[in-house]
């Protein structure tokens, strides 16, 4: 660890050749977003009043007290211990913060071949699950017996980025391994799929959110199940929220046709998640050890979703490109656990309102809502969801323009 009169004498060398910008610049950790920016504070140059480090008391073995250095400032012997622990306990608290941003960064690096792996086998997978995801056009076009109705307003896939993979089997690893810097876990592609279960994503937004189109969606799992060649095992079945889309005697037929099917019975898990998150998650094997998810939920809720995986990133602490102001704002309250509690209450509001009232209208109406206001006394005001919204449409314009 550097010493005081080390960074200030390092601090001043750079100030005087290069000014002060280049002087914070010297002092700043390498801007590593993986797990968050790293919270260090930048250092002025010492002015000619402050206090001299050659002028703090020293402890006096003989008379058992302490004693002033002769060139002391007249500062009483409380402020200067109270400065000096102070400054020993920031020290102390970047440097534990730099190691963990280093670390994280590290196992990200040592990760990444394998997640590109991973990624590859993924891909692989993709033209196969797509057409897996097939069984639920019907729903999406309209046709057959669904002419008059569509069930499913849109329908998404995806394959996990190798970047993410990455970045989520580095997380996973900090959790397993703690402060143990001496950590002795093989990281393989078996590792990463065993604990990574949505390589494979779809996702499907219900027009609105009723249990009828629910029933259609879980019939039509069924019987993608019942007639593909290979048995496809459900591993697990999760409901969010307060009042879930699935319902228990659906939820019933659902486990019962996995287990005919797979002779297994899928994990099954009702959840209230504090942000209020509400939808269906079901999680199944492809090949190869590849796991894929299917989120089902309404419109209404599809839309503070989009909005709340950006504060649930600042909440943790990362950076969030593009908004700065609201990465700054939720960092600062990540750090208070009742100003957090406080601020996933007012989005928990939010999912309410989409549940009960959002999901059920129609496009052009769901765009005219506004989400519930938040207390400017509590928080500032760019943190408000119709703030965050108007400004992820503004970037969208502005690169629109730009032809992007």
């Amino acid at each position: 660890m550097i010493g005081l009169q080390d960074l200030y004498t390092k601090f001043s060398n750079t100030a005087f050749k290069g000014g002060l910008k280049p002087a914070r610049n010297a002092l700043s950790t390498p801007p590593f977003t993986f797990l968050g920016n790293i919270n260090t504070s930048n250092l002025a140059p010492l002015q000619s009043d402050t206090v001299s480090f050659t002028g703090i008391s020293v402890y006096d073995k003989n008379k058992g007290k302490l004693a002033r250095k002769a060139d002391c400032p007249k500062t009483s012997e409380l402020e200067l211990i109270h400065t000096a622990r102070k400054a020993k306990k920031q020290s102390s608290e970047d440097d534990s913060s730099k190691k963990m941003d280093y670390r994280a960064f590290g196992l990200y690096r040592e990760v990444l071949p394998v997640a590109s792996e991973v990624h590859e086998q993924a891909k692989k997978l993709e033209k196969p699950f797509e057409l897996k995801m097939c069984v639920f056009d019907s729903l999406v076009n309209g046709t057959g017996k669904f002419a008059r109705s569509k069930p499913i307003a849109k329908k998404e896939t995806r394959v996990k980025s190798t970047q993410s993979i990455a970045k989520k089997t580095a997380a996973k690893l900090s959790e397993l391994v703690g402060d143990d810097y001496n950590y002795n876990i093989q990281v393989s592609p078996i590792f990463i799929k065993s604990k990574i279960h949505d390589l494979l994503g779809a996702r499907l937004i219900l027009t609105n959110g009723s249990p009828a189109e629910m029933n259609s969606v879980i019939n039509r799992l069924i019987e993608l199940m019942e007639n593909s060649d290979k048995p496809i095992k459900i591993k697990s079945i999760k409901n969010y929220g307060s009042h879930p889309y699935l319902s228990p005697s659906k939820l019933d037929k659902l486990e019962s046709a996995s287990y005919k099917v797979s002779k297994d019975f899928p994990e099954v898990a009702n959840k209230k998640k504090i942000s209020g998150y509400t939808a269906t998650h079901i999680v199944f094997e492809m090949n190869n050890g590849i796991d894929a998810e299917i989120q089902i939920l309404g419109r209404g809720v599809a839309r503070v979703k989009e909005i709340e995986d950006i504060c649930y990133k600042g909440l943790q602490g990362k950076a969030i490109s593009g908004l700065p102001e609201v990465s700054k704002a939720l960092k600062a309250i990540s750090k208070d656990d009742d100003r957090c509690i406080e601020y996933y209450k007012y989005i928990a509001s939010a999912y309410d309102t989409a549940r009960a009232k959002w999901d059920k209208m129609p496009d052009e109406e769901l765009k005219k809502q506004k989400f519930p206001s938040i207390d400017t006394k509590k928080f500032p005001a760019c943190l408000d969801l119709n703030n965050i919204e108007a400004e992820l449409k503004e970037q969208a314009l502005r690169k629109k323009r730009k032809g992007y």
